[in-house]
């Protein structure tokens, strides 16, 4: 991977510039649920995986205007 950025570029991990958090979604009013993909970013869940797989989003995390979602595992 290394060859594939320019040669002044450096890289970095993610955790060196910026922080997980964990802020849920807890009592806030109910909303659809939205999933990160790798070729769409974040779509609504329904649409991911043609029905709505959540059933309980108290415990999904909240992210604000300005914050971005990535998921660790793509």
């Amino acid at each position: 991977m290394r060859n594939s950025v320019p040669n002044d570029w450096v890289l970095q991990h993610l955790g060196g510039f910026c922080k997980q958090f964990k802020r849920l979604n807890g009592n806030r009013p109910e909303v659809e649920p939205l999933s990160v993909t790798k070729s769409n970013g974040l779509v609504l869940q329904s649409e991911k995986f043609n029905k709505r797989i959540a059933t309980d989003t108290s415990v999904y995390k909240n992210i604000r205007r300005g914050e971005f979602a990535n998921d660790p595992m793509t």
